[in-house]
């Protein structure tokens, strides 16, 4: 939902700030503030040059005190964070500003029989073959009978799980947050496992933002890369939209560190390398991830390789772009929070390219370290102030035998300007190749 902030009381009385309901900005003096409250002659001086973070989705915001000199109010009463509601009074310094929610419009030149197709399920082409295995694909259970994909303990845990997607047997929930569920489901006429999201959009979003949304998915599903994950099946139930795509046997690049304390260099750079050339591929059709991170990674055994697969290609900034709620807040996902580009945290309608340039960094960062880009916290303040402030812990710190050549690329694709980093993913895989050539496997070190 669209939020402005407008000032009331003060010498830059007049002045306000607008986004359209998802994202963040930085309020203050400094000119790499969004909403900077800087002008010759209406200075006020008490506000700190960064000095305050205000970030929303869906009919939520928040607002977040970054180490001010002189602090703030809402309504009155001094604080470090708040909740923010309409007409809320927020005071930095001499200067009061009044926080407003409006409602949300989209004009629309979809046609209504356009709408109507929109809201048939598309199969992109036929449902995809699945091998058969002999294990569960859910459980790894050994199968009492191998022409099922699943064993007979997961069918029998379905009949407890809520349907609400004709012809798809919901088998087991994987993630739930406002925005969205991941289940794993069984389509029993062509006997095969899916991954269904289903996705609710928020009582207040309009017609317009959900047929917009499913115009844009129905571009997403055209998508055609070794190193994507199709998007096999789009539809609609009532005001709720579910897109579905392979299951497919392997780890998550998460899952991978679980069981390994990091990767080789060869094996590292080799899967960021399949991981940009699906980048560039998005890139060269005018598609921003906006959402990479390890656990949009598979690493997915075919025969003696490894091959990535990138999940959810354009969906989150797609539903940014049309209002569509998120889930939760930036700084509240530490999976997240730790690999989104700095740009990305704080105006997320401004994303381009080279923040998916800075998500891919940081999973080759993660899988040499097995360390996020910075220390471990909960207190979301030190989060945001480090994305904001504070360079990534050295690499060298944890990989001292690393050449500094590709220490030098990896933190030039992590620099926090984005003009900084490389002009496009593909120089950047580029610059990896050679510490990747020859090596397909990863001979990684153990925990145990």
């Amino acid at each position: 939902m669209p939020l402005e902030l407008a000032v009331i009381e003060g010498p830059n009385v007049g002045q306000s700030y607008r986004i359209e309901g998802i994202g963040a900005f930085l309020v203050g003096r400094s000119a790499r503030a969004q909403f900077s409250l800087f002008e010759k002659d209406k200075i006020d001086k008490k506000i700190s040059k960064i000095h305050c973070l205000i970030e929303s989705h869906s009919r939520r915001a928040r607002i977040l005190d970054l180490n001010s000199n002189n602090g703030m109010r809402v309504n009155k009463k001094k604080c470090r964070q708040a909740v923010l509601k309409n007409l809320d009074q927020i005071k930095l310094g001499d200067t009061v500003m009044e926080f407003r929610w409006f409602a949300p419009f989209l004009a629309s030149d979809i046609l209504a029989e356009e709408k109507a197709n929109l809201l048939e399920p598309h199969r992109c082409g036929e449902l995809h073959d699945q091998p058969l295995a002999e294990t569960c694909i859910i459980c790894n259970k050994e199968l009492e009978d191998t022409a099922s994909p699943l064993c007979s303990d997961c069918l029998f845990e379905s009949e407890y799980c809520p349907q609400p997607i004709p012809n798809y047997r919901i088998v087991r929930k994987l993630s739930n947050d406002e925005w969205s569920s991941l289940h794993i489901s069984y389509v029993e006429q062509d006997n095969k496992v899916y991954l269904i999201r289903h996705m609710q959009p928020a009582p207040h979003h309009t017609e317009e933002h959900r047929f917009a949304f499913l115009k844009e998915l129905r571009r997403l599903q055209k998508l055609d890369h070794r190193h994507l994950l199709p998007i096999l099946e789009i539809g609609s139930v009532g005001q709720s939209i579910y897109l579905t795509t392979d299951l497919v046997r392997g780890l998550t690049l998460s899952d991978f560190l679980k069981k390994y304390r990091r990767a080789t260099v060869p094996f590292a750079v080799g899967v960021t390398c399949q991981l940009l050339s699906a980048i560039a591929y998005l890139h060269d059709n005018g598609i921003v991830h906006g959402d990479i991170h390890p656990n949009q990674i598979i690493l997915q055994n075919q025969q003696d390789r490894r091959i990535v697969r990138l999940m959810q290609s354009g969906i989150r900034a797609a539903a940014t772009r049309f209002g569509l709620n998120l889930g939760v807040f930036p700084t509240e996902s530490a999976q997240t929070f730790s690999h989104i580009a700095p740009e990305q945290f704080i105006d997320s309608y401004r994303i381009g390219p080279a923040s998916d340039q800075y998500s891919a960094a940081a999973c080759l960062y993660y899988l040499l370290s097995g360390k996020r880009l910075y220390p471990r916290t909960k207190d979301r303040l030190t989060r945001v102030l480090q994305k904001l402030k504070d360079e990534p812990v050295p690499l060298r710190n944890y990989r001292s035998d690393l050449p500094s050549k590709l220490l030098s690329v990896i933190h030039r694709a992590l620099a926090k300007d984005p003009q900084r980093r490389f002009a496009n993913v593909r120089d950047f895989r580029q610059a990896l190749r050679e510490f990747a050539e020859g090596h397909s496997e990863p001979a990684q070190s153990s925990n145990e």
